[in-house]
């Protein structure tokens, strides 16, 4: 009997401490250093590695092309694969698809309902579609906050404030125009300009939030199938000190590495709550770590459609009030006296467009002005789709490389170490430890009623 009971206590309580202890050094602490590299791998790496950065849309369009067709005709064949197993997708899908042909059939095209769902549906898809061309892409997105987010709210802040109401209307050409005169005041509130852009704001920061998936999913595929990742293996080159000069950047990538290692999901929250370019480290270290999808993708949105994106409404709503946008203005045009008397006029035009006052302002060069923008908005357009072609690219160009590594070591009669792809991850392995010390109370208090009994 004491054996028994000295058994039960090692797998009880004591086993289920030791083995927390053991899990938690193995899912906080960094990746195990590989292996000394093998005479001439470094310089056959980095040969591969400069081969592959010189492959871009500039220096070989041709081969740059190439393999992104055969990258795309992969992501089809993936879509394609993903609606087949995943059914209850396809099924809402087909369900939303047959919904909406019977409401235009039954209702009309033109009809009030529909064009109001079709509104409210096109506006879902605008905004989440846009916010993730913003943080999609590996750092290369589109910066669709400045270039769209970031206008509307300001347009929105200086029509409300210029026509002194909530109750601004939108013209037949999109354009926001004051309320006819005797239309009752609706009072002009922080609050409520913050509320009023509130849908936009949360749609664009979801999107924001669904493009930061990508660097997770590539990180925890790569770890599971015992792949290493080049951004990773970098930092931990860094913490070994094998890099002789790391610059400040790396020195900044290093302390997040060991932020998110340690405090997990707010740190997540904290690095999404910020204006932050290195968050897709915080993919890839999660999806490294085997970090569960919902506490990643759960602080993700907490943090860039809860937070994040409405101090950024903020910040706009104040710095884009009438008054205060006048008094920014004449600082601006007094601090470079090459633009005075640029900024006013175009702000005044501004302001007779919300009291219908179109044909002065395309008159007096609002249309030069939007054409300039138009192609403001091409050009920042061409440079992500370029920006992601390359990136995609690169990706593809490194699974082949690690082939050709491998092919390096069995020339030479080596083995690649890898990583075992028998990866539990900490929240099975926290489930496990409940219930064997929930299994060790039970057994334990069974045998105290046995000795009372």
């Amino acid at each position: 009997m004491p054996r028994d009971r000295d058994s039960s206590n090692g797998s009880g309580e004591g086993g289920v401490r030791k083995r927390n202890l053991e899990n938690a050094s193995l899912s906080s602490s960094p990746s195990p250093s590989p292996s000394p590299s093998p005479p001439g791998l470094s310089e056959f790496k980095a040969d591969l590695k400069r081969q592959r950065k010189a492959t871009t849309l500039l220096r070989a369009p041709f081969t740059t092309l190439y393999v992104f067709a055969q990258v795309f005709a992969g992501w089809v064949l993936h879509g394609f694969s993903f609606l087949l197993t995943h059914k209850l997708i396809s099924i809402s899908l087909l369900t939303v698809s047959l919904a909406a042909s019977i409401a235009v059939a039954v209702f009309g095209y033109h009809s009030e309902p529909v064009l109001y769902a079709r509104g409210m549906g096109w506006f879902v898809v605008w905004w989440v579609t846009l916010g993730i061309l913003s943080s999609v892409g590996l750092g290369t997105g589109l910066h669709t906050f400045v270039l769209y987010l970031g206008p509307h709210i300001a347009m929105v802040t200086l029509a409300v404030t210029e026509c002194d109401t909530m109750g601004v209307l939108e013209g037949p050409d999109g354009n926001l125009i004051c309320p006819p005169p005797g239309t009752p005041r609706i009072p002009v509130t922080f609050l409520r300009l913050l509320l009023k852009v509130f849908p936009a704001a949360f749609l664009w920061g979801a999107g924001t939030a669904i493009g930061e998936l990508p660097p997770y999913f590539v990180s925890r595929q790569a770890r599971l199938s015992g792949q290493r990742l080049e951004e990773l293996d970098e930092l931990e080159e860094e913490e070994r000190g094998d890099k002789p000069s790391p610059s400040k950047m790396d020195r900044i990538k290093l302390l997040l590495y060991h932020a998110l290692q340690r405090w997990g999901f707010w740190a997540i929250v904290i690095c999404a709550s910020v204006p932050n370019p290195l968050f897709d480290l915080a993919g890839l270290t999660c999806g490294h770590f085997l970090v569960p999808f919902w506490t990643f993708f759960g602080a993700t949105f907490l943090g860039k459609a809860v937070f994040k994106v409405q101090l950024q409404a903020c910040f706009v709503i104040l710095a884009f009030d009438k008054t205060r946008l006048q008094w920014i203005i004449s600082k601006i045009e007094a601090m470079i006296p090459a633009i005075e008397g640029v900024l006013h006029p175009l702000f005044e035009k501004q302001r007779a467009q919300f009291h219908g006052d179109a044909k002065q302002m395309d008159k007096d060069g609002g249309s030069w002005l939007s054409f300039l923008w138009n192609w403001v908005l091409i050009l920042m357009l061409l440079f992500f789709v370029k920006s992601i072609i390359e990136s995609s690219v690169q990706e593809r160009l490194a699974e082949v490389d690690s082939d050709r590594i491998d092919v390096w070591h069995r020339d030479r009669g080596l083995v690649r170490v890898r990583k075992g792809p028998n990866v539990v991850t900490r929240l099975a392995e926290k489930r496990r430890l409940e219930a064997e010390a929930a299994a060790a109370q039970t057994a334990s208090s069974n045998k105290k009623k046995q000795s009372t009994e």
